[in-house]
């Protein structure tokens, strides 16, 4: 068993930053080609860069032995909130569904040995305030993910899940300038995306080929608080 991907191809989604491009940046440096799937912004910094659009999402031709999924977003649906349905069903059709239908695409023309991780999230464990929609949508990544690693196992594809805590990203840093350190974290800081990919990393290597259905907690240390 080792840590070397040569020969493997990867399709990340939500690559063009954050989390995403950390992970895509470890796969490349441990061997892998990687695909690197992007919504809106298209100058991702490693990798290939691939359009994935999620009212229709599609893999990239040709054999791909990993998916990571990572692309998502964090829209606030407060109860009282105007904007609620819209970014209900925005949070969900992104974060959830397309999910769904890229581990389906995947499932389908995997081969043995194939693996896929999806990016869960605390606020699947937790719940989170006034983001009620996000937190749903990442019980239902972990849902999934158990329900594939159990469905897809013995055609010898593994699926696994990742729940970080607080991630230094574009998408949490005006918050987190506000709130440093918004929880009590053993380990005294927030997360940054390199946090997140090195545990990605070990789930799509052979190092882990005994490893399926888990949801990896990513957090610091926060569950000890």
């Amino acid at each position: 068993m080792q840590l070397n991907l040569n020969g493997k191809r990867a399709f990340v989604t939500g690559a063009s930053r954050g989390i995403g491009a950390a992970i895509a940046r470890a796969l490349i440096e441990a061997g892998a080609e990687v695909i690197a799937g992007y919504r809106e912004r298209s100058d991702v910094p490693f990798g290939t860069a691939f359009h994935c659009d999620h009212k229709a999402p599609e893999l990239p031709e040709g054999p791909l032995d990993i998916i990571v999924n990572n692309a998502g977003i964090w829209l606030p649906t407060p109860v009282a909130g105007d904007d609620w349905e819209d970014n209900f069903a925005a949070v969900i059709d992104i974060n959830l569904l397309a999910v769904a239908k890229l581990c389906r695409a995947f499932a389908l023309r995997a081969r043995p040995g194939s693996c896929i991780v999806n990016i869960s999230s605390r606020a699947s464990h937790r719940g989170e305030a006034h983001y009620a929609a996000y937190a749903a949508s990442k019980a239902g990544i972990n849902a999934l993910t158990k329900s594939l690693a159990t469905e897809l196992g013995p055609r010898g594809i593994r699926v696994n899940a990742i729940a970080p805590g607080w991630v230094r990203t574009d998408m949490t840093r005006a918050h987190l300038d506000q709130n440093p350190l918004p929880e009590p974290l053993p380990l005294g800081r927030v997360a940054e995306p390199e946090d997140v990919a090195g545990p990605a990393l070990f789930l799509c290597s052979d190092l882990s080929q005994y490893v399926t259905g888990v949801v990896l907690d990513v957090c610091g240390g926060a569950y000890l608080h």
